[in-house]
């Protein structure tokens, strides 16, 4: 790629590249490790798209039967089920930036909490 690179200066940098490179690294795992691999991304693969499905509101068919971990998460995505979060949050130096996230979470949970309510009352 760098022999046929083409660089381009502009104001902001004088030796602006205006060529692109596209990087791709196969990995390849063997025996009981990759299988279980290729399984997991498959189940997530599958969330995403019920998740997908679940915002789409001219979906018709929602696909929780495409795999065990959306057909198990069905009452909690997309029926009237509560569902619970259950955390470890660590109390060591080098987890404080985790736990603060949650505390970020919290407070955006509470701002569109108050937006809703804001949205049902007009």
């Amino acid at each position: 790629g760098e022999t046929n690179r083409v660089i381009a200066e502009h104001s902001l940098n004088k030796n602006s590249s205006r060529s692109h490179c596209i990087f791709t690294m196969y990995i390849e795992s063997e025996g009981q490790v990759r299988v279980e691999a290729s399984y997991i991304n498959k189940s997530l693969s599958f969330l995403e798209q019920l998740v997908i499905a679940l915002a789409d509101p001219k979906r018709e068919h929602i696909p929780f039967r495409q795999s065990k971990l959306t057909h198990v998460l069905k009452d909690s995505l997309g029926g009237n089920c509560n569902t619970v979060l259950v955390t470890n949050v660590y109390g060591e130096a080098e987890h404080v930036e985790e736990t603060t996230s949650v505390k970020a979470l919290e407070k955006e949970i509470y701002l569109l909490r108050k937006e809703l309510i804001l949205h049902d009352s007009l």
